[in-house]
């Protein structure tokens, strides 16, 4: 009988352990299926352009037909964020409104105001936290992304009690953190959501692994970086470490933002927007692109030796500097709604394509005239598709206006899709 129930209790090992197995391969195999699905479901969330200050336009993933035009009573910012899985986009106000759009469902799932004026938002690196930057109140406002519920609202001021609006919020994702940059005095703001980021005090402490000194409390508490000048128009390096903002007569700093100072300064000829600029890698070199706001020209910076590098000469001032997903083609942008305003003597446009590796001009696109003799003309608002096949922009000065949808590869026009009137 003892040899009977020895045997009857090994089948049933057995059973369990052959359950247990199955079991656990399956949660593996479901595991290693949820990036797949997330990217899936990036590849087929619509595109979204917003055409006017207060036109949202959604189009399908080939950009083959507008699904929807969402009107709003208020003005929006053109950024617009995306989660990581495709399900969600999120949008800002300059009058504090905040819309989380659902990108499967096609339609807005919330809408919230939370401040008078709003300067910009930020998305955490795991899609969990929204950063709000205002300029009224002079506040920066922690939500949950997923239901915008309040998580802190900091007010902004420096240690002598003065306010100061949030110029610009940003989203060092290396750094699992939120940098927000100062218009009214002379600091920087790191705001960590890392749970294993380390304690910040302010003021001198000795030793604060023995104790002494307390720690700012709450979740995001703000670790300020004191500037020589208010500064704006922030870019930071592939790991976050180095932050370069803009001073003032086209001076830019460069802030180490883990000795919390300044360690270089750069001189141009012009003044010019760093988070306009576009950070490429070149023969193992970090190298950032930088259009100036007046001259037909591209900066060009080495980020290890910080030394200016000769420029680009181009055919239009730029406002932005952008890269193709798909082929890696660099464009200029010059984000100017009435292309007019340039001289009679230069192309009137608003996109120039560069070369990728030799950074020199290779092709430009046009409107209703040989490709290589002009640049594109009259666009509003730009955007790609997701896999980076299709350039999509408004073309609010054409008569019906229209959303122009180009193959990236070979800029080639492939359709128009008329905006209602």
């Amino acid at each position: 009988m003892r040899a009977i129930m020895s045997f009857l209790n090994k089948l049933l090992t057995a059973a369990k352990v052959r359950r247990s197995l199955r079991l656990l391969l399956g949660i593996l195999l479901f595991a290693s299926s949820l990036p797949l699905l997330a990217s899936a479901k990036l590849h087929t969330a619509p595109i979204l352009i917003v055409d006017t200050e207060q036109q949202l336009i959604m189009l399908d993933p080939q950009a083959q037909s507008i699904l929807k035009t969402f009107q709003f009573d208020f003005p929006l910012h053109q950024k617009i964020l995306h989660s990581k899985d495709g399900q969600f986009a999120y949008l800002s106000s300059p009058e504090g409104w905040l819309i989380q759009l659902d990108l499967q469902a096609h339609e807005i799932r919330q809408q919230r105001r939370v401040a008078q004026q709003t300067t910009g938002i930020a998305l955490s690196v795991d899609d969990r936290y929204l950063m709000v930057a205002n300029s009224s109140p002079c506040s920066l406002i922690a939500l949950h992304a997923g239901d915008f519920s309040l998580i802190r609202t900091l007010d902004v001021k420096d240690k002598n009690g003065k306010a100061s609006a949030v110029a610009a919020i940003y989203s060092a994702t290396a750094r699992k953190s939120f940098i927000a940059v100062m218009r009214d005095i002379p600091e920087l703001w790191e705001m960590s959501y890392d749970p294993q980021a380390e304690p910040i005090y302010e003021g001198f402490v000795h030793d604060y692994k023995m104790g002494e000194g307390i720690a700012l409390r709450g979740p995001f508490p703000p670790r300020r970086t004191l500037l020589e000048q208010p500064l704006s128009h922030f870019i930071f390096d592939a790991d976050a470490t180095h932050a370069i903002g803009a001073g003032e007569n086209g001076v830019l700093q460069v802030i180490n933002l883990n000795i919390r100072r300044k360690i270089r300064e750069l001189h141009l000829s012009s003044d010019s927007v760093p988070d306009a600029g576009l950070i490429l890698q070149r023969d193992n070199n970090s190298v950032l692109l930088l259009p100036s706001a007046t001259q037909e020209i591209l900066y060009t910076i080495n980020l290890k030796t910080w030394l200016e590098q000769p420029t680009i000469a181009t055919q239009i001032a730029g406002f932005s500097v952008e890269q193709d997903p798909a082929s890696q083609d660099i464009w200029l942008y010059r984000a100017t709604e009435n292309s007019t305003t340039m001289p009679t003597a230069k192309p009137r446009n608003c996109r120039q394509l560069l070369g990728a590796s030799a950074l020199s001009i290779s092709i430009h696109i046009g409107i209703g005239t040989p490709p290589e003799q002009t640049l594109m003309q009259h666009c509003h608002a730009t955007t790609w598709s997701n896999d980076g096949k299709l350039m999509l922009y408004a073309d609010t000065a054409a008569r019906p206006a229209a959303i122009r949808v180009y193959h990236t590869a070979s800029r080639r026009l492939l359709r128009s899709l008329p905006l209602a009137p």
